[in-house]
């Protein structure tokens, strides 16, 4: 079911002004509503995300290894981050893959890629990092490729690493 907006609630009163009432456009109520919508799945993609699987690091605590749907080695890490997303592809769901907090060591490209729509999501800018060598990486070639109509990336930061495991 569509969410009903009611317009008003993206004015506010202009400060200082009463009579006649003038009213701005609150672009920091709208910009949180898109975001809820957005993380709740509820818009920008064909539908709600179906399923979830966590990607823990090498790097991770081990609670965290230990409950992980895939766990990296170290060492072509993007094997375990394609594996998510193309189990959800086999099955037809859409599906955001959760990497917790540390390093993921690619080698070849980590492509967001499911039945419509798929988010792969950190745990935060600087806290998931995904490594890659750039004497090895050809130029041209992103290290995370969103090929979804709907997909994203967000939430990790992808960096440079001589010798890159």
């Amino acid at each position: 079911m569509a969410d009903i907006i009611d317009a008003d609630e993206f004015f506010v009163p202009f400060k200082g002004q009463t009579d006649p009432p003038s009213h701005v456009f609150n672009w920091t109520y709208l910009e949180e509503w898109l975001n809820r919508k957005l993380h709740d799945g509820s818009i920008g993609t064909r539908g709600p995300i179906e399923v979830t699987y966590m990607v823990a690091s090498s790097e991770a605590r081990a609670e965290i290894r230990e409950v992980a749907d895939f766990e990296c080695d170290g060492t072509d890490d993007e094997v375990e981050i394609n594996s998510a997303f193309a189990e959800a592809k086999a099955a037809g769901l859409s599906c955001k893959v959760q990497l917790s907090a540390g390093g993921f060591y690619v080698t070849d490209q980590t492509i967001v890629d499911t039945a419509g729509s798929g988010w792969l999501d950190g745990a935060g800018e600087g806290v998931s990092v995904i490594w890659y060598d750039p004497d090895d990486w050809p130029a041209t070639t992103p290290v995370v490729d969103v090929v979804d109509t709907h997909g994203r990336a967000s939430n990790f930061t992808v960096e440079e690493e001589s010798g890159c495991p």
